[in-house]
């Protein structure tokens, strides 16, 4: 497993060496595992020495998708914090590699609204994402030091110092939510909380899932945030705990 996913984490390909080198597996082992998988179709040989995932990965993952049942408990979720906010509502994960994803997204029918990112892939976003901040919010001081590389400054409110954003971080870590306002974009706020949901977080290899509300600044002001985190937080401990009530009974998010 952990040298597909290796593989997944490198759609243009790696060599032997360079998986050898992140899964700390001897280069003949990886050579041999590479040779059946080949056999089974998981893997393919791109030239001589590149390996790429196969198309039988791509069929079992269309099955066996981790998500599907997050989605399916989560969708009455999302699409009523869309409503009760008039913003959009999404579950977003951040994967192994620090790649965060959108996996279920509900909009309301502003004229004036949010991309849809549902099903897209973007990394170097976390130190400026409500999403992301709460994925790095896991590590230590020490391990966040190690981990990071120079801060992308998307506007001029994007934290680009080490010691900032550790101190965002422990505030993410105190108050139990994270917040970007104008950091990833001029004009976008976003507030998300964790979902606690260590079984889909370990099929999808996922550092951490999230629910968040996204917004234009200019409707979400902060004093909205306390609201929008309160009925967060209720919502991701119903989704954490996997209840499901029908739409009728449901209660009103």
């Amino acid at each position: 497993m952990g040298l597909l996913r290796a593989l997944a984490a490198r759609p243009s390909g790696a060599t032997v060496p360079e998986l050898a080198e992140v899964t700390d597996l001897p280069r003949s082992t990886i050579a041999r595992l590479l040779a059946t998988l080949h056999e089974l179709g998981a893997v393919e040989r791109q030239d001589s020495r590149v390996w790429i995932l196969g198309p039988e990965v791509a069929r079992i993952g269309r099955v066996a998708d981790p998500f599907q049942a997050l989605r399916e408990r989560g969708y009455e979720t999302v699409r009523r914090l869309s409503q009760e906010f008039h913003e959009s509502a999404m579950i977003a994960v951040v994967y192994e590699n620090w790649e965060t994803e959108t996996i279920l997204q509900a909009d309301a029918p502003n004229l004036v609204g949010a991309t849809s990112w549902l099903g897209k892939r973007h990394g170097g976003v976390l130190h400026a994402a409500a999403t992301g901040k709460l994925a790095l919010a896991r590590l230590s001081d020490d391990e966040l030091r190690r981990h990071v590389t120079p801060l992308r400054a998307f506007t001029s409110a994007t934290i680009t110092s080490v010691d900032a954003l550790a101190e965002e971080l422990e505030r993410v870590r105190a108050q139990g939510w994270a917040t970007t306002i104008d950091e990833l974009e001029l004009g976008l706020t976003a507030v998300a909380v964790t979902i606690e949901d260590a079984v889909v977080a370990a099929g999808a290899g996922a550092r951490s899932l999230s629910l968040s509300l996204s917004g234009l600044s200019a409707r979400l002001d902060v004093d909205r945030i306390p609201a929008i985190v309160e009925q967060l937080t209720a919502a991701a401990q119903r989704l954490a705990r996997g209840a499901r009530t029908s739409s009728g009974d449901a209660p009103h998010e």
